[in-house]
């Protein structure tokens, strides 16, 4: 059984027919979308904190040239926190030399220059680092730091021509997810000071 020419050009036909339906079905479906976007019309703004301090121009420290056993005085430092997020205000303070620790004296230091630091409320050790102060929010806060010192009268002679430093490094950080403070004068817990 041949099939007809005329069979063969309608089955071609129908063929050509059949492949365009189904390009047409197909082409509809894939450009014929629907879509729709949205979009935040006031975006999440972020903006860091601060933290800072700063000191009072022309504090200082008034020593006589000289000092001689009897000889006291005292120091007064302000620093302000300044910034804007809640943070720990620590101290941290070093003292040296001779006068102070007494290693050159005949008296095995028992009449060495005496330092005290104070706020005040509490009063810190002389070598210490990152003494916990105080849990600063508002802007500004003060704090108020006064050296005492004093040389005793017993100093003798092994105390001539010595010397000593004291140093004073206020320091303000985040409380925020950085350990624990809650003792004045008392390191904090997992606080990590830099």
């Amino acid at each position: 059984m041949e099939m007809s020419i005329r069979k063969r050009v309608a089955l071609g036909a129908g063929a050509v027919a059949t492949v365009g339906a189904v390009a047409t079905l197909v082409a509809g479906v894939t450009f014929g979308l629907f879509s729709a976007t949205a979009q935040n019309s006031s975006p999440a703004n972020f903006t860091s904190g601060t933290v800072s301090t700063s000191h009072a121009a022309g504090d200082t420290c008034v020593i006589p040239a000289h000092v001689v056993p009897g000889d006291t005085g005292s120091c007064t430092f302000h620093v302000t926190f300044t910034g804007n997020v809640s943070s720990f205000v620590g101290l941290s303070t070093s003292t040296t030399g001779a006068l102070y620790d007494g290693t050159a004296s005949d008296d095995s230091g028992a009449n060495k220059l005496v330092v005290s630091i104070t706020d005040g409320t509490t009063t810190f050790g002389n070598s210490t680092a990152d003494m916990y102060v105080s849990t600063d929010s508002a802007n500004p806060t003060a704090h108020t730091f006064t050296v005492n010192w004093s040389l005793p009268s017993g100093a003798d002679n092994s105390y001539q021509n010595q010397s000593a430093s004291v140093g004073l490094t206020v320091k303000a950080v985040q409380s925020a997810h950085n350990g624990s403070c809650s003792t004045a004068g008392s390191a904090c817990s997992g606080t990590n000071w830099s």
